[in-house]
């Protein structure tokens, strides 16, 4: 890998199964900024998750499913991007 790949990988400062949906996730819930984030994952052609998977992931991590994407920090966006994974 190149050296500007790894200083990047080094600046991350999180860990997620999936980076490249993880910036899927926080696009879409940030593309309906008025809706919830389950409706605005639920809506986006970025992701496929079912309603059902999305809210699971949500309630998995013990927030309301009345949460807004923009209540989110990256951490909170790499624990629902794994919760996605499973």
């Amino acid at each position: 890998s190149s050296a500007a790949s790894d200083v990047y990988k080094r600046q991350m400062p999180v860990e997620t199964k999936d980076e490249k949906l993880m910036f899927s996730i926080i696009r879409a819930s940030f593309n309906q900024r008025r809706k919830t984030l389950a409706n605005g994952l639920k809506n986006s052609e970025l992701l496929h998750f079912s309603k059902e998977e999305i809210e699971a992931a949500i309630t998995a991590c013990g927030w309301p499913l009345t949460i807004r994407g923009e209540a989110l920090n990256l951490q909170e966006f790499a624990r629902l991007t794994d919760e996605l994974c499973k």
